[in-house]
């Protein structure tokens, strides 16, 4: 057999093999890491390259070793020409390559043995970035706990804003997070909230009241949160599907805290669950009305129009949601818009929102 050719197969041989632990290798490390999350980066992925290409190489010339070897063994015996060289050969070249290979499978599986338990204690961040919806039957809650308070994700998409789409079409780029239920009590205390004026009901789960816009703000600054715009409001009340109250088109007097169904006094948060939104937000009508960051202007609702700076003060906020109070149900519809100047004090409620992190999910 020429050299060459002897030479060529070899090297081929070799490739085959070294592929096969290079899969092995990747095999161990893909395991453990999410590529979809690119936990391979390109740099590690070229580092097994070039180590796999390493030992192709080391297979390589050991194998043409053992070929070597053969042939001087071939022309030293004196019986004549070795037969079945092909076999001698073929033996000669898997044997170290095999032992080359095992070698490069066991590293691989130990480096990823090692890359397993950096990761495991390595936190992660991801990329996931919710897609917008057009109905809100595409979306299904998704609660989090941030700082012990639970919070639901409003996916992108757009809506039609107020009751005959006078506000005009708004549509969302990016997800954010709002409080699922109003802020409690107990919650308001647990920040150290500030508020001049009692509270009515001072129950734990019962929502905070008689508070300032300012003092609202105050409070979600604390929680590293904001209170939600209007039309984020809205949205989180009855999303793309423009519902008239945040469960449906069809009022239904036990799903909401209003006057004809108790006995002048808000309720525990979530005491409705099935008033719940399309994005799991409870109360969004009823208990307490609810501030804003919106300063109240008029219709169609423009975001860049300095309605929605927080900096400024004096004007009225608006409120949106109603109270427990209430009888007239045709005020209970979430398009139902109020305000109040911002430093009276006011039986609003309200909850606070969150911008969309990455890493959040």
């Amino acid at each position: 057999m020429n050299r060459r050719v002897q030479q060529t197969i070899i090297f081929l041989g070799a490739a085959l093999i070294g592929a096969f632990g290079a899969v092995q290798g990747l095999a161990s490390i893909t395991n453990v890491f999410d590529v979809r999350r690119g936990a391979i980066s390109p740099s590690m992925s070229a580092i097994i390259v070039v180590f796999t290409a390493v030992v192709v190489g080391i297979a390589a010339v050991v194998g043409a070793n053992a070929v070597e070897k053969v042939v001087e063994a071939e022309k030293t015996n004196e019986r004549g020409p070795i037969r079945n060289r092909f076999w001698i050969v073929i033996v000669a070249v898997t044997i170290p390559l095999a032992q080359v290979t095992l070698v490069y499978i066991t590293i691989a599986i130990i480096l990823g043995g090692v890359l397993s338990y950096i990761v495991a204690r390595t936190p992660t961040q991801t990329s996931y970035m919710p897609s917008p919806v057009i109905e809100n039957s595409d979306w299904r809650p998704m609660p989090k706990t941030f700082n012990n308070v639970e919070m639901v994700l409003v996916p992108p998409g757009c809506f039609d804003m107020g009751e005959n789409g006078e506000g005009g079409r708004q549509c969302f780029d990016n997800p954010f997070w709002i409080d699922r239920t109003e802020v409690t009590n107990i919650q308001f205390d647990s920040f150290d909230g500030q508020a001049s004026q009692p509270v009515f009901q001072p129950d734990t789960n019962r929502p905070r009241q008689n508070i300032t816009w300012y003092e609202a703000k105050v409070f979600c600054d604390k929680r590293q949160t904001r209170l939600p715009t209007e039309r984020e409001w809205e949205y989180a009340a009855r999303g793309p599907d423009n519902l008239m109250y945040p469960w449906g088109n069809t009022f239904v007097a036990n799903n909401l805290v209003y006057g004809q169904n108790i006995p002048s006094e808000t309720s525990n948060v979530g005491s409705k669950p099935n008033g719940v939104s399309w994005v799991g937000a409870l109360d969004m009508t009823g208990n307490v009305p609810e501030w804003t960051a919106s300063f109240f202007q008029n219709y169609p609702y423009d975001a860049n129009d300095g309605r929605e700076n927080t900096a400024g003060g004096g004007a009225s906020r608006v409120i949106r949601g109603r109270s427990y109070a209430i009888l007239d149900v045709d005020v209970l519809r979430s398009t139902f818009r109020s305000m109040s100047t911002s430093a009276i004090y006011s039986v609003a409620g309200f909850r606070c929102a969150r911008d969309y992190q990455p890493g959040d999910i």
